[in-house]
């Protein structure tokens, strides 16, 4: 059975100056699986803006 768990962040340039915020939910059926949808979300938002 699958959880909802919440997933969000800041993403910072390498000075630390915020540029975007997220937050949402994920299916997850443990933290581990939660933790890499996160990353994977993150990361799919570094590549978009450039």
């Amino acid at each position: 059975m699958d959880d909802e768990v919440g997933c969000g962040g800041v993403l910072t340039d390498e000075k630390g100056v915020a540029h975007t915020l997220f937050s949402g939910l994920v299916k997850a059926m443990r933290s581990e699986m939660a933790k890499i949808m996160a990353i994977n979300t993150a990361l799919e938002m570094y590549i978009d803006i450039g």
